[in-house]
């Protein structure tokens, strides 16, 4: 064999090596095979965060493509993000894109979160395009952590310092004191409110047993209770008929009532005025109440009038005693015209009675003083009846 015919059998080998190498690479890598037909779908997010060209696309943790690129948005304040997807594979319409990392600092890619598959797949003609979710920045966790740290130190700080007001005011030697004070006086409270709530309870006892003797006593005497009832309805409409009744009396008897007042009134004005004059000292009751001397006058005869009341008692004895007087004398005449002998004494003493009395013999009114009345003048018979 010839040298020449070796090294074309030599170069030919490491060409279909580095061919099957390639083929190799290409299939284990993250790209997609140039066999293999896919579609492009546009993503665009806020932060693409550290993700490279041939990133690899998930759906359900199945790789269905790779990220073809990364291009910044014209107003430089979003990211598109170009995908191959597989031909064969149908992204859902309502699917969510999320730009992961696989572990904690692992490689990113974009995973596709299916939901309920309610809309149709993506079109396949290059045009879908959807919203992406920022991935996970450690870096603005953990500034965020460090402002999370910073507000719980000052918190901390904050606490540390009302724990000590609390040390020192509320956990202090007299507000412990008070608290025990307060906690004695809550037990004499409890124990006074479970004797008030005993009290309440038979209280209660006893106002259920004197509902249930109402009760009996309503139910025994449920007639009688209809009956008053009756009756104070009955008297109601009574009283309404005669309201009534007053109400048409006064109606008709509006006049009569209005001539009634206004004669009122005028009485009401007569005694008025008369009231005036007698205070002014007009008329006779005015004059009566105003003039001293007709007062003291006034005075004198009411100081007067026993006296007087006892010479008119006077009088009538005397009166008596002349009418017994008389009878004697008309005794004395029968006995005379029974007897002329005695004519003469009778005579005699008829003309001594005469001589002291006289016919018409009438005593002086003594003068009115304010002593007691004198003693009544007597006849010589009374006064001998009374020795």
């Amino acid at each position: 064999m010839s040298q020449s015919h070796k090294e074309w059998k030599v170069g030919g080998f490491v060409a279909i090596g580095l061919v099957l190498l390639a083929v190799l690479v290409l299939n284990f890598s993250k790209g997609l095979s140039l066999l293999k037909p896919s579609y492009v779908v546009r993503l665009k997010t806020t932060n693409v965060g550290g993700i490279k060209d041939k990133a690899a696309v998930l759906l359900a943790g199945v790789t269905v493509g790779h990220v073809s690129h990364v291009v910044l948005a014209p107003d430089s304040k979003s990211v598109v993000i170009m995908l191959h997807i597989y031909a064969k594979h149908d992204i859902p319409g309502d699917a969510h894109f999320n730009i992961e990392a696989q572990g904690f600092l692992g490689d990113q890619y974009v995973s596709i979160a299916p939901t309920q598959n309610a809309l149709p797949p993506l079109p396949k003609d290059g045009s879908a395009e959807r919203e992406c979710r920022a991935p996970f920045n450690i870096q603005d966790a953990a500034r965020d952590a460090l402002g999370l740290i910073q507000r719980l130190d000052v918190a901390a700080q904050k606490i540390d310092v009302a724990a000590e007001r609390v040390n020192k005011t509320v956990l202090s030697e007299q507000t412990l004191t008070n608290f025990a004070a307060i906690m004695a006086n809550l037990r004499v409270v409890s124990e006074q409110t479970r004797i008030v709530t005993e009290r309440a309870i038979a209280l209660e006892t006893k106002a259920l047993g004197t509902l249930d003797r109402v009760d009996v006593l309503v139910a025994a005497n449920t007639a009688p209770i209809q009956t008053a009832v009756t009756n104070v309805l009955r008297f109601t409409e009574q009283l309404n008929r005669v309201g009534a009744d007053l109400q048409d009396t006064v109606g008709s008897n509006r006049p009569a009532i209005q001539a009634a007042v206004r004669n009122l009134e005028t009485a009401t004005a007569q005694v008025t005025n008369l009231l005036g004059e007698v205070h002014s000292g007009r008329g006779l009751a005015g004059a009566f109440f105003k003039d001293d001397t007709l007062a003291r006058n006034f005075k004198q005869l009411s100081a007067d009038l026993p006296a007087i009341s006892g010479q008119v008692n006077s009088a009538v004895s005397n009166i008596n005693s002349l009418t017994l007087d008389a009878h004697g004398v008309m005794t004395n005449l029968n006995g005379f015209l029974g007897d002329g002998r005695v004519l003469a004494g009778n005579g005699a003493l008829l003309m001594s009675n005469l001589n002291a009395h006289g016919l018409f013999y009438k005593p002086k009114p003594p003068k009115p003083t304010n002593s007691a009345p004198s003693a009544p003048l007597l006849s010589p018979r009374q006064k001998s009846n009374l020795n």
